[in-house]
């Protein structure tokens, strides 16, 4: 690919190439097909608006497998260009079964259990948090 010739000069999408700046709200992640859907946005300095299912820890979970194993497309968008704070969408990957991608990441993140925590450090963490 050739690099402009002119400092600012804008360079052409391929035919058919649009951004995505709206989609349908996101419901449920289990029915999340190729069509993109609005996941989530920023509200703030490290505050997230989550919508659909997404806001249940555990499908929260299962939308972070998908996304890091490349089964579910991830995409940004930065409505205002002063503040910065992305509006994100998802859909499935093509060429992947959504409904096999859904069962892997529920089947890998429920397998992943957190480490058992001693008797004696569950019992010292409760009397710390008591008034």
């Amino acid at each position: 690919m050739d690099l402009p010739k002119r400092p600012g000069a804008v360079c052409g999408l391929p035919r058919g190439v649009q951004a995505l700046t709206d989609a349908p709200l996101l419901e449920r992640l289990d029915d999340l097909g190729y069509q993109p859907r609005k996941i989530g946005k920023q509200i703030g300095d490290g505050k997230w608006q989550w919508f659909g299912d997404l806001t249940n820890p555990k499908e929260f979970k299962i939308f972070r497998f998908m996304r890091d194993f490349g089964t579910l497309i991830q995409l940004s968008y930065y409505p205002d260009k002063l503040v910065r704070f992305p509006v994100l969408f998802a859909r499935i990957a093509d060429g992947v079964d959504p409904l096999e991608a859904y069962r892997e990441a529920e089947k890998s993140t429920a397998a992943r259990v957190a480490p058992a925590v001693s008797p004696m450090r569950q019992a010292t963490a409760g009397m710390e948090a008591a008034p």
